[in-house]
């Protein structure tokens, strides 16, 4: 690229127009524009590296902006344990608020070593298998 870049600055610096370089040469446009002006080429390359995205200063997780309580113990939860529910906007702000505690699959899918143990409760509200809480430090 050092030895093209050269090449194509003599040239120009022989009175050949971009425009020639480009219809003799077939190198784009871009090309010779970066050959012609590396300072353009650096400030190209450095438009195009990408940054991993930073949060805000002022960035609070998910945690911490909203607030949630878990149960201890499965004991510890109380309300039905079959049928339709539904949970208020403020619990469940998915706009899919409405489980069904009969879909015995979602407990089924789920890794053994994250299924209630049948000590901890006969029949475990499968609600449990698809509620999402951020991860607590």
């Amino acid at each position: 690229m050092t030895e093209r870049d050269e090449q194509l600055r003599a040239f120009h610096a022989a009175g050949w127009r971009p425009v020639d370089l480009q219809r003799v040469t077939g190198y784009s446009r871009e090309t010779i524009r970066q050959a012609l002006r590396p300072e353009v080429r650096l400030a190209t390359n450095i438009s195009r590296r990408r940054t991993s995205p930073q949060p805000p200063a002022d960035y609070r997780p998910y945690g911490d902006r909203k607030p949630y309580v878990v149960a201890e113990t499965l004991a510890a939860l109380h309300g039905p344990t079959d049928g339709t529910v539904t949970l208020p906007r403020h619990l469940d702000w998915s706009g899919h608020g409405e489980y069904d505690l009969n879909r015995r699959q979602a407990i089924a899918a789920r890794p053994r070593c994250d299924r209630p143990t049948q000590a901890e409760n006969e029949r475990p509200p499968e609600a449990l298998s698809y509620a999402h809480t951020p991860a607590q430090d």
